[in-house]
């Protein structure tokens, strides 16, 4: 089935609801952003990433990750370890703080997450990841075919 003008507009604004709220929780508990939230758990899963590492497992610009991880520096929950062989290069982990606070805010965040989705039967979950799996391969193959 083709989508239509409908279907693409309901996908683009319940996502960016979906980003709003989320980002409205998160700032308002934890006085952190979503990119923020994202960083920690990248790091709680895979401690002692480089920048670029970061980039290619969240999708995301530079910028936006730099961003990130210098605010969460700075706020003690994320730390830069220089590489010795490359002093350019630099691995992020998590604080004992940022470890901490990715706990709280993931069993929270999971409370949250429940509430959004109530209603919905795993089938139909699976089936809704599917079809956004499916959307984020087709934008790969045009945005790679627009290079």
């Amino acid at each position: 089935m083709a989508m239509n003008l409908r279907t693409s507009a309901l996908t683009i604004s319940t996502g960016n609801r979906l980003q709003s709220h989320i980002s409205q929780f998160l700032q308002g508990r934890y006085d952190i952003g979503s990119v923020e939230w994202r960083m920690l758990v990248v790091l709680s899963e895979q401690p002692d990433l480089r920048m670029n590492q970061i980039t290619q497992i969240t999708e995301m610009d530079k910028a936006a990750v730099s961003r990130a991880l210098t605010k969460l520096g700075e706020k003690r929950l994320a730390k830069a370890e220089v590489d010795k062989d490359n002093q350019r290069s630099k691995s992020w982990q998590l604080t004992p703080a940022g470890s901490a606070l990715h706990d709280v805010v993931r069993a929270e965040y999971l409370k949250l997450q429940s509430e959004i989705f109530a209603g919905i039967e795993e089938a139909e979950m699976s089936q809704a990841c599917d079809v956004l799996n499916s959307i984020k391969s087709n934008l790969d193959q045009i945005e790679d075919s627009d290079r």
